[in-house]
């Protein structure tokens, strides 16, 4: 199966917090929280750490981490990208005490992403790119899609991967202007399917449990549910939709945002009312006026029943000045949600 496992409960309010450095990612597994740092402007190497959830201890697993590409947390390993010697970005896993570290994929092509024990990603091979599933328990590997990294002229990118409960979806960006490509392929399916994208060179793809969610330029969310034939626009649709950071099941989770700072996140399934995941007035607490920070959710984790979500604190003035001064980074826990 490559749902989540039963998980230990986090401790509401703020269990992350990063001076001079901004939270890009979290994952979290039966035990551990895992996120990635960093403070872009800055000489400070990028930082891998964890937090066991029965005994609270912190460690760093990692320095000079790849933030950008992702991290994935199973029972046994922690999933990231680094640099190789060659200045190839490479994709890697240690243990949780920070032993046995192996190389999954040398040459890899876009951010990660996992689900349960299953971690699936896009790497080069040649000419072509290997779409892969891997289930860390056993060291199984599935080969998902390899298609050519270019065709009859026409050259395409991966952007981004995305597992669902019934298989996993990428996007093939466009390098030129032919129409992008999202493709799925279920866990059950002899071959992969596709739907183009015209007009937009990296439709962005959000996590999600049921199939392909994606962003096409200037029209708004599309939904490709394992068992659909087709895409189909969701309610989040037209020029300027809010942002949708994941969906799990039939709920959404969105970003809120106040004059271009982000400041809480809302639930939402179906055309159902909203329900304030993160209020506002938590992020608030850390934006007084002395400081005057700006807030951006960079990032949200889904254990089944609660959530984490990831943020950078950058003060205004800093922001305006390309430094890192005032950087402060977050993940807040929040009370289990109702079904």
């Amino acid at each position: 199966t490559h749902e989540p496992s039963r998980m230990q409960m986090v401790p509401q309010g703020v269990v992350v917090r990063e001076v001079g450095r901004a939270v890009s990612q979290i994952a979290i597994s039966s035990r551990y929280l895992v996120w990635e740092a960093a403070a872009p402007e800055s000489q400070n190497i990028p930082v891998l750490r964890q937090r066991d959830l029965r005994t609270g201890e912190v460690t760093t697993l990692a320095v000079d981490v790849l933030p950008d590409y992702g991290v994935a947390s199973t029972r046994k390993w922690v999933v990231y990208a680094n640099q190789s010697p060659s200045g190839r970005v490479r994709l890697v896993a240690v243990h949780h005490d920070g032993s046995s570290q192996v190389t999954l994929n040398g040459y890899l092509a876009a951010p990660i992403d996992s689900r349960g024990e299953a971690v699936a990603w896009a790497g080069v091979d040649g000419s072509n790119f290997d779409v892969v599933v891997r289930d860390m328990r056993s060291g199984s590997e599935w080969l998902a899609a390899s298609p050519p990294r270019c065709s009859s002229g026409r050259c395409y990118r991966i952007d981004a991967v995305s597992l669902a409960a019934r298989g996993v979806a990428f996007d093939k960006g466009a390098v030129g202007p032919q129409p992008s490509i999202i493709v799925r392929r279920a866990f059950n399916a002899g071959s992969a399917s596709s739907a183009p994208v015209p007009h937009d060179p990296q439709p962005d793809i959000a996590p999600s449990s049921t199939g392909a969610l994606y962003y096409r330029y200037f029209h708004g969310w599309y939904a490709w549910n394992f068992g659909a034939s087709r895409p189909h626009e969701t309610i989040y649709r037209g020029a300027t939709p809010p942002p949708v950071l994941r969906s799990e099941g039939r709920r959404f989770f969105l970003a809120v945002s106040n004059a271009g700072c982000d400041s809480g996140v809302v639930a939402r399934a179906g055309r159902g009312p909203k329900t304030v995941v993160q209020p506002a007035n938590v992020i608030a607490r850390f934006i007084s006026k002395g400081r005057a920070r700006c807030a951006h959710v960079t990032d949200l984790a889904w254990t089944g029943r609660q959530v984490l979500t990831a943020w950078s604190l950058e003060s205004v003035r800093a922001e305006n000045n390309h430094t890192d001064a005032g950087l402060l980074g977050l993940v807040i826990a929040t009370p289990p949600l109702h079904h």
